[in-house]
């Protein structure tokens, strides 16, 4: 049965529809059920009529639920399942302590959110039992509480993980017993990076796109393209040496829509829009710096390492290349896939960074005012775990 979030969604996608279309596009014949849904949506001034086309009302409501909507849509979440005021009064309980309060409901309903909430990476169970849930605070969070409950609140991230290293050990060897196949995940990977970069792709059209060939019906050709090129590349480095001259070819196949710089070092000086405290080197230091951060790679790979470090390293790869930012373009899409393939040359799964910490990940990499790699290394480690443990 179709819901009132499902109606919304439609006519906000599509800007304008009469009910019948609607019905069709939602492939429903519950004619009732959904002219109940589009009154109730007119009633809560979500939605406007213009003769028999039904189109999102111009507020700050109907604007704040279309984005929770769509974010979900996008992401592959069941907004029916979290976009919901008993969810935004737990999440609530997350801003105001260290812990969410999972007193606030009976067992089975914390049970049942919490299922939905850690899948979407919106919060991470720390332990089961005694059952510690921590918040992974974002503009979602925000707004799913400002929406429902109109209560401005932010909040930083506490990276303080009791025993995270030793977490990461365990669920490592469990890993290891089930024998995944440590490279299965490219789709999510090349879909939750190139989402980082405002590529506009939803999950299933990236998983169809690249699984079935079939491109979506979008009117940017240059992120099809994007996505496309962006597997072939990973595709490259998963099979041949992670070193400089490999990285230089997997950015030639990555950003082969650039109309210059694809495959080439810039020979200009570059700054991060919307981040005017982003230090970026001086091209002319890039040679320098650049043969450093190899001869730092090579050493790495020479060393045997746990877990934990592993991850310390692999996120000082990232860190060090993203603020060389050796590319006039592409540079934190390149760092992302240095950091999850030197992983897997170390015998650790393809890593993505879940959408619930696509907002404190920005603020630690190319959004962040100042560098800190041990804030840095935490938080990656905390992404390595989870994937680890949804595996």
């Amino acid at each position: 049965m179709p819901s009132k979030l499902d109606v919304f969604l439609i006519i906000g996608i599509n800007q304008k529809l009469t009910i019948k279309e609607i019905i069709k596009k939602i492939s429903s014949s519950s004619y009732l059920s959904i002219y109940n849904y589009i009154n109730q949506l007119k009633d809560e001034k979500l939605i406007k009529k213009d003769k028999n086309y039904f189109y999102i009302s111009k507020n700050t409501k109907s604007d704040e639920l279309f984005s929770l909507v769509y974010f979900c849509f996008k992401n592959n979440i069941d907004y029916n399942k979290v976009i919901l005021e008993k969810v935004s009064k737990y999440i609530l309980t997350g801003y105001e302590n260290d812990y969410l309060d999972t007193s606030i409901y009976n067992n089975k309903t914390i049970k049942k959110y919490n299922k939905y909430l850690s899948n979407a990476g919106i919060i991470y169970i720390e332990s089961k039992k005694p059952l510690k849930v921590i918040l992974i605070p974002s503009n979602f969070t925000n707004l799913l509480i400002k929406y429902f409950l109109n209560i401005v609140k932010n909040k930083k991230f506490n990276y303080n993980i009791e025993n995270l290293d030793s977490k990461l050990e365990k669920e490592y060897s469990i890993f290891k017993k089930k024998q995944k196949n440590i490279i299965s995940d490219q789709i999510k990977f090349v879909y939750t990076s190139l989402s980082l970069e405002g590529i506009t792709l939803t999950l299933p059209q990236t998983e169809k796109l690249l699984k079935e060939d079939v491109s979506p019906n979008v009117p940017l050709y240059k992120d099809i393209q994007q996505t496309t090129d962006y597997k072939k590349a990973i595709d490259y480095l998963l099979k041949n040496k992670l070193n400089l001259e490999n990285i230089l070819v997997f950015h030639s196949i990555a950003m082969n829509s650039l109309n210059f710089g694809s495959g080439e070092f810039r020979s200009q000086n570059v700054k991060i829009k919307g981040n005017p405290n982003f230090s970026i080197p001086d091209y002319k230091e890039l040679p320098t710096l650049l043969n450093n951060f190899e001869d730092k790679l090579i050493s790495f790979f020479s060393k045997k390492q746990k877990i934990p470090e592993i991850i310390e390293n692999a996120s000082y790869l990232h860190n060090e290349f993203q603020r060389i930012h050796p590319f006039i373009d592409g540079n934190s899409r390149t760092s992302r896939a240095i950091f999850s393939i030197y992983l897997v040359k170390k015998n650790l799964p393809l890593i993505n960074v879940p959408v619930g910490y696509f907002d404190i990940y920005m603020k630690q990499t190319k959004m962040s005012k100042v560098r800190n790699d041990l804030e840095f290394s935490n938080l990656m480690k905390l992404i390595v775990l989870k994937n680890l443990s949804d595996r």
